[in-house]
């Protein structure tokens, strides 16, 4: 493998566990994250190993950006942790600076069908690929539709370079009214939006099939949320591999394969408490922060296979079992939550970021918290 560049297109714990992989890897060329100026502190400034972070203008472009600071000659490979960074590459793929350069999901896939939610559920509605939620335009009067609970949720992550609101569970027309007047006071409107149909809300519900897609040789496996922060709608902040189900691989292979994907992806499912089937939420086309999870049980293939290194590495001894966002443990800790004790003690848990590392970023996360209290949601 030659010397190159990885390109890392995030700063945050995402960041943190492919910086890890990279290194396990015996990765041999400069390791760069990238940190947009519009954003908060950087997690990754703590993680040292020779790992850059790069500040980038939000008044500049990134290939503008990136062709100033590394050589057109030098071989890059991009490792996406958020959307807008593989749009930005994908939108400049006839660009000279990237004619070395490798990214997954490549630009043959049809990732605008992947990134936009409307879309995503049409597509596989259409071509019976699998069950998804009922979900209808923003347009639409969702309290005819759903009576009065449904999801509040944006069909892309970002609309004009800005991160749209997470998801959010509407049960009056306040709550409803209270989302659309922030949707607008931010610049979006109902075209920016859906409405869908909940299925349920227990953490144990959500499902993920994830890991390294291709045509000829996949490699899946499965994780379930344990907990996840925030509570009912929030990222899984403690998470536990469990047995793949067949009918999900087989479900998660038809659909990259219809994708013409190939790449690093996890796959979201929603078992539906009322009659147990699996609905298909959304597709992750990049790194997503449990990954090492999946990486350590599956011989580190995807990132390996992401660098065209051949093979994988073998087992050790016991295989880790869980994934721990330990800021979110160590947070639940202080105000006297222990849910998250036992998995952040079990010793076949992968700890992420290093206990250390957590007590200095917790004061940061506690910050970024009470601000996120205060904004427009």
């Amino acid at each position: 493998m030659n010397a190159g560049w990885a390109i890392i297109s995030h700063h945050y714990l995402n960041a943190w566990g492919l910086a890890d992989l990279l290194r396990a890897a015996g990765w041999p060329g400069r390791l760069v994250c990238l940190h947009r100026g519009c954003e908060p502190a950087s997690l990754m400034g703590l993680y040292g190993h020779g790992v850059e972070v790069w500040k980038v203008p939000h008044t500049v472009g990134l290939v503008e950006f990136l062709e100033t600071r590394i050589p057109v000659q030098d071989p890059k490979w991009f490792f996406f942790t958020e959307e807008r960074s593989l749009e930005e590459i994908a939108a400049a793929k006839s660009h000279p600076w990237l004619a070395n350069a490798t990214w997954y999901p490549d630009h043959q896939c049809f990732l605008r069908a992947i990134l936009d939610r409307f879309l995503f559920y049409d597509r596989i509605a259409a071509k019976c690929l699998g069950n998804v939620p009922r979900t209808v335009s923003g347009e639409c009067d969702p309290f005819s539709e759903f009576g009065q609970a449904f999801f509040f949720r944006y069909r892309l992550t970002w609309v004009r370079g800005k991160k749209t609101p997470r998801i959010r569970l509407v049960e009056s027309r306040e709550e409803w009214q209270t989302a659309v007047r922030s949707g607008e006071a931010l610049g979006y409107n109902p075209a920016d939006w859906c409405y869908q149909e909940v299925l349920s809300l227990a953490t144990e519900d959500n499902v993920s099939v994830c890991g390294w897609h291709e045509a000829e040789s996949p490699r899946y496996v499965a994780t379930r949320k344990v907990l996840q922060f925030p509570a009912r709608q929030g990222n899984g902040d403690v998470c536990e591999l469990i047995e793949l189900p067949a009918h999900l691989a087989n479900t998660a292979r038809n659909l990259l394969d219809d994708l013409c994907y190939t790449g690093p992806f996890e796959l979201e499912f929603i078992r539906d408490s009322r009659t147990g089937r699996h609905f298909l939420i959304e597709l992750n086309p990049r790194f997503w922060m449990q990954h090492p999870l999946a990486g350590a049980n599956l011989g580190q293939a995807i990132v390996r296979r992401y660098l065209g290194l051949a093979g994988e590495t073998a087992p050790g001894r016991t295989t880790p079992h869980y994934w721990v966002n330990t800021i979110v443990a160590l947070h639940r800790l202080m105000r006297a939550d222990f849910r998250g004790w036992k998995y952040l003690r079990h010793p076949q848990a992968i700890r992420m970021p290093p206990l250390g590392v957590t007590l200095r970023w917790l004061p940061r996360f506690s910050i970024n918290l009470a601000i996120r209290q205060f904004r427009p949601s």
